[in-house]
């Protein structure tokens, strides 16, 4: 077969979202006749809806699922395939896997990480030369308010608070009691203020339905859109937890605040030895504290607009916090136009002009063809 062959890694939620999705989309464009396979590996931040998910992204002909890409990429021997050409691309996981299937099938490996990495590779396009996050904002095109109110029964011109709460379900379930108090709180002073409540595609749909109807009569709106990016593009202001929503919604020049509440440990990511080591019996949440505390006192900022500017852009609250706390920090910001002038302003500078999938897709498929 004379098509090209991309195999791409990854593994969790947020690498294909912000990844994986930007390349295939891309690809699509550029070569359109490129065939891909996605190969998911185990990872601990994982939702088990990314399979179903990724089998809907442009162009990809297979989903191989974690235990059968496990098998795959141990397996010995050659990987035949029916391609005169193709590569693997890095996106995510252990780049042991991307160098075993590379080695498989004969192909060049190649990999976007957010530091260089050791191995065999024939490129390695890095995190700070190219945020794939942007090409996936510029691939997106937001519904216009007469859309936006007949798709999801809200009127734009309104002016509503967007509350990301995260696609992993230990963070889902320990936010939405605090939103609920949060807000509840706000009505008892501004009560046309709108809470709309993102549920990620991502998210456990038990989980998801355990939630919306224990608090179906809240004062918050649950509203799970066909792009989370639908709820960011009209918000007036949005909440986020520390990650990928805080990059989102800074390229798409929505202004935020970051809560990072501490109530609960045990939802607190750590990942490789240190997640491990957080997770032993008994002591790990004594490990996971003294982590945590490190983490604050080494770490001046949580959110990427923070990360980048080396000031604080986004008003940040972390600590053990009530509702009541969140609250007055979240109406502290929305209603001051001026911080939210401001923080618009800010992200432009901060954003580069670049199509970071593009130059990767191209990149590759130029030496393959």
């Amino acid at each position: 077969m004379n098509k090209k062959h991309l195999i791409i890694q990854a593994n969790s939620a947020g690498e294909l979202s912000t990844w994986v999705h930007p390349i295939c989309t891309s690809v699509a464009e550029i070569s359109p006749q490129t065939i891909i396979d996605i190969y998911l590996f185990p990872c601990q931040y994982a939702t088990g809806n990314e399979l179903e998910i990724a089998k809907g992204y442009p162009n990809v002909r297979h989903v191989s699922a974690p235990s059968d890409s496990m098998k795959t990429a141990l397996k010995p021997g050659r990987l035949d395939t029916v391609f005169s050409s193709g590569a693997v691309l890095y996106l995510g996981g252990d780049p042991f896997y991307t160098k075993r299937l590379a080695k498989r099938t004969g192909y060049d490996a190649y990999a976007y990480a957010e530091r260089p990495l050791p191995g065999k590779f024939k490129n390695v396009f890095l995190r700070k030369d190219g945020d794939l996050m942007i090409s996936k904002i510029t691939q997106y095109t937001p519904p216009s308010p007469e859309e936006f109110q007949d798709t999801y029964k809200i009127d734009p011109t309104k002016p509503y608070c967007a509350f990301m709460a995260g696609s992993r379900a230990q963070h889902f379930e320990g936010l939405i009691p605090l939103y609920h108090e949060a807000v509840t709180h706000i009505h008892k002073t501004h009560p046309d203020f709108q809470a709309i409540v993102s549920i990620s595609p991502f998210l456990d749909q038990s989980m998801e339905k355990r939630i919306t109807t224990k608090y179906a009569q809240s004062p918050l709106n649950f509203i799970k859109a066909y792009s989370p990016l639908d709820l960011i593009s009209h918000a007036q202001m949005a909440v986020t937890i520390p990650g990928t929503n805080t990059a989102e919604c800074m390229y798409m020049g929505t202004p935020m605040v970051m809560t990072l509440p501490l109530n609960s440990p045990k939802t607190f990511p750590f990942d490789g030895l240190l997640g491990l080591l957080s997770k032993l019996p008994i002591v790990g949440i004594l490990i996971k504290k003294l982590l945590i505390q490190i983490a604050i006192k080494t770490r001046p900022y949580f959110s990427l607009p923070n990360i980048l500017a080396k000031e604080q852009i986004v008003p940040e609250l972390i600590g053990k916090l009530s509702g009541e706390e969140i609250a007055n920090f979240i109406m502290r910001t929305f209603n001051n136009r001026d911080s939210l002038r401001q923080q618009k302003k800010h992200f432009k500078t901060l954003i580069p002009e670049q199509d970071p999938a593009t130059i990767i897709v191209k990149t590759i498929l130029e030496i393959i063809k």
